[in-house]
């Protein structure tokens, strides 16, 4: 299945995959209301907290050394790589404590491994991509990782797809549903996706690799 993919100038292209690029999970939750699960593969940024800069980090080493057994540490409420600073809060209990961290760690790495590779798979496929990050990144930030995915892929035929400006602060972390029905409405939203309302548990389940 193929969507319009607008670009400057009034021209447009197909894509035929919506990828979530975090930073957080706010931009898989909006994807899925509005394309649904088929268009949307699980993606390794899709459900933890990826600042900009470990993204690169994943992009420049192939997705490898970002979920080392040494680098994770329990802060606040989730574990954390102290290297990258991504925040893993789903892919642990909730209140682990540090010395629990080998407890679960083997199935988590599993997992992140997993979704690492589906990643891989979509940015070396042959399919037309709309990746997307969930916050609005400032012109020089958006070039940057612009730049990041097309030296990891340079024959993925994409476009990278800012944040909407002006979305609610992080701590709401659905974002604001009107703002990104506007926001994504210019690709096509379709008829059969997810319903208006995606609650945090189908959401979830929607996105858990396969």
């Amino acid at each position: 299945r193929h969507y319009p993919l607008a670009r400057g100038g009034g021209a447009t292209m197909d894509f035929d995959i919506v990828l979530s690029f975090g930073p957080i999970c706010r931009t898989k939750y909006q994807l899925l209301r509005t394309f649904g699960k088929d268009e949307c593969p699980s993606s390794v940024f899709d459900w933890q907290r990826t600042p900009m800069s470990a993204i690169r980090f994943y992009l420049e080493n192939d997705f490898r050394g970002t979920f080392e057994r040494e680098d994770l540490e329990v802060s606040g409420r989730s574990v954390v790589n102290r290297k990258l600073r991504t925040s893993h809060l789903h892919a642990f209990p909730q209140h682990v404590a540090n010395d629990e961290i080998d407890r679960y760690y083997s199935r988590a790495r599993s997992r992140h491994d997993h979704l690492c590779d589906k990643t891989r798979a979509v940015l070396r496929g042959d399919g037309r991509v709309l990746i997307c990050v969930g916050t609005h990144l400032q012109p020089y930030r958006w070039l940057r990782l612009n730049l990041a995915i097309r030296r990891y892929a340079p024959k993925l035929c994409f476009r990278l797809l800012n944040g909407p400006a002006d979305d609610y602060p992080d701590e709401m972390w659905e974002g604001d549903d009107a703002l990104w029905d506007r926001h994504l409405a210019r690709f096509g939203k379709k008829a059969e996706a997810a319903p208006p309302s995606v609650s945090r548990e189908a959401a979830f389940t929607a996105g858990e690799p396969t």
